[in-house]
């Protein structure tokens, strides 16, 4: 009795409202899947779903202060878990992770010692090399007491998860930073804390270290530097080139001036080698591990070290500290350790010295070496690598080279394209355009017009944005090998 129109209509209208009610149920299943868990009772690492360490430990997902979940005890002994702070994941529920700082939450290591108020922490550490870094500050702390054995330790040991966007955590880290209670596996602890430095951060803590230079190398210690040379240098282990003859004179070719400088690279990296992490006691260098970094102690401080490393000997067991020292007088005299961070401004002084035009180079990509004039034209010069006008080495080391800058006492250039071939591609892989990069110019040379307001101390845990108090660590911090 219906008619075809009739029964398509009907099916129509049906299915209409079967698509609806399908597309309701989706929407419904979709934002309750996608809700916090309300609290339980339970901690956030039991409720957790999200990514996890080797082991089988997660993150961690509980807040510090009234919200920390704290276990005692190590969960793993891997040797790979937590080796540092590279990615810190928030746990959506998926099983999967987010993308790197988007979370406020990160892990670290705790331990109380007995009869004392201020903690001992770690970021970024195994549980193994928390316990050689607290058998080593324990004993500093009081050489008379014994040091408890690892099972005691071990069980003392607190895993936490921390909120680092809280002002009053901020604040605990830091001066435990400055108390010397932290260890941290990155270089620069304070984007723990605050994310990322800028591209305008990032240039001025370049610009702040060039300005402390300018301050601290007078012609009082141009001389004294001189002076300490003289003696130092051997014609006979230096091709018969006389000390005299290593002073800038505008009379020499381009190629005699080279000559003469490659041999002064010779020099400086012979009497001054590349530090990795030989033992300080034994002197091994085979298999030593790396802990972390440690605020430098007060003495380490007047000779402006930014932070120190610590390396515990395979063969002694012994705890070595390397200072990044940036004390010029101090890194060449004394301690003749560094790497490209110390020796590029070392060498830098010395060609000052010398009676050169000097450029300090800064590469993002993680090195740092030195520019001389001659003969009106820019030449480079890496005392690390006894290197003389070889511009495309680090190409050669496989460095996508993205910002270069030159600093001198008064400009900031960007010398890119000086060192690689294809200047498209490291353009290509900027983040930030042109008229940012000249305005960050723009306010870095400003700062080398007024060096002495930018002189205070190197700190990694303040932030280099609020100048006028203390500066990121170094811009070492931002370093390598440097």
């Amino acid at each position: 009795r219906y008619s075809w129109g009739r029964w398509s209509g009907w099916w129509a209208g049906w299915g209409m409202r079967l698509a609806l009610g399908a597309l309701a149920l989706l929407v419904f299943c979709t934002d309750a899947f996608s809700r916090e868990p309300r609290s339980s009772g339970v901690s956030g690492r039991a409720r957790s779903r999200g990514p996890r360490l080797p082991g089988g430990r997660p993150w961690g997902s509980a807040m510090l202060k009234n919200s920390v979940s704290e276990e005692s005890g190590p969960q793993s002994e891997d040797p790979e878990v937590a080796q540092g702070l590279q990615h810190i994941y928030s746990e959506d529920d998926t099983g999967g992770a987010s993308a790197p700082q988007e979370s406020p939450l990160v892990s670290v290591l705790k331990y109380q010692p007995p009869g004392q108020e201020a903690a001992l922490f770690s970021f970024g550490n195994n549980h193994t090399m928390f316990l050689a870094y607290l058998r080593y500050t324990l004993a500093e702390q009081s050489p008379e007491q014994t040091i408890p054995c690892d099972e005691v330790l071990n069980a003392s040991i607190l895993e936490l998860s921390i909120n680092v966007s809280d002002p009053d955590v901020q604040q605990t880290f830091k001066q435990s930073w400055r108390d010397g209670r932290l260890l941290a596996m990155t270089k620069d602890p304070f984007e723990v804390l605050h994310g990322s430095l800028s591209f305008d951060d990032r240039l001025q803590g370049f610009t702040r270290r060039m300005c402390q230079y300018l301050c601290r190398t007078t012609p009082a210690v141009q001389s004294r530097l001189l002076q300490w040379l003289s003696p130092q240098w051997s014609p006979g282990a230096n091709d018969g080139v006389q000390f005299e003859d290593l002073f800038f004179k505008a009379s020499l070719t381009r190629e005699e001036a080279l000559q003469r400088l490659r041999v002064f690279m010779g020099w400086f990296k012979r009497e001054y080698p590349y530090y990795y992490d030989n033992c300080m006691a034994c002197g091994n260098a085979r298999n030593n591990t790396f802990l972390g970094y440690v605020s430098p102690s007060a003495a380490e401080r007047q000779y402006r070290a930014g932070r120190v490393e610590l390396y515990l000997c395979s063969s002694c067991h012994t705890v070595s500290r390397f200072p990044r020292y940036n004390d010029v007088v101090k890194v060449l005299s004394e301690t003749k350790r560094g790497r490209c961070g110390e020796y590029s401004v070392a060498a830098l002084a010395l060609l000052d010295s010398l009676g050169y035009e000097t450029r300090w180079i800064v590469d993002w990509a993680d090195h740092l070496w030195t520019e001389v004039r001659v003969d009106g034209e820019w030449i480079h010069l890496d005392p690390c690598e006894a290197a003389v006008d070889e511009p495309l080495l680090y190409e050669s080391w496989g460095k996508n080279q993205t910002y270069i800058f030159a600093f001198t006492s008064l400009n900031v250039v960007d010398v890119t394209g000086d060192y690689t071939s294809n200047v498209t591609a490291a353009m290509q892989r900027r983040e930030i355009n042109e008229r940012e990069i000249v305005g960050s110019i723009s306010g870095a040379e400003a700062m080398l017009r007024r060096p002495a307001e930018h002189n205070f101390p190197l700190d990694t845990w303040s932030n280099p944005a609020t100048a006028g108090t203390k500066s990121s660590e170094d811009p070492e911090a931002e370093e390598d090998g440097r």
